[in-house]
């Protein structure tokens, strides 16, 4: 999911993490369920559970076919398969 975000993400998930921090830190059943309503806006905001991928339209590639489309739809172009060594064009230069 990395490549979903952008540089100005950073301080937003900065910021989820603290409230997980501090979830997880709370003293009292109260404060959880207070910061529990900050965590459930958050995960909508930047997709940190299924649900909310879902909603920002995220899949996780899970195969190699879907891996490709992802590396297509990013522009990031599949590396040429590496030729035979006897079969090398510019040998014929000099043969």
């Amino acid at each position: 999911m990395a490549p979903e975000y952008a540089e100005s993400d950073i301080n937003g998930l900065l910021r989820v993490a603290m409230l997980y921090n501090d979830f997880w830190l709370a003293e009292t059943a109260k404060e959880r369920a207070e910061i529990q309503v900050r965590l459930e806006k958050a995960d909508v905001d930047y997709g940190t559970n299924p649900m909310a991928r879902r909603r920002l339209e995220w899949q996780i590639e899970q195969s190699e076919d879907s891996k490709a489309k992802g590396q297509k739809r990013r522009g990031v172009p599949n590396p040429a398969p590496m030729p035979e060594p006897d079969s090398d064009p510019r040998l014929k230069l000099v043969q």
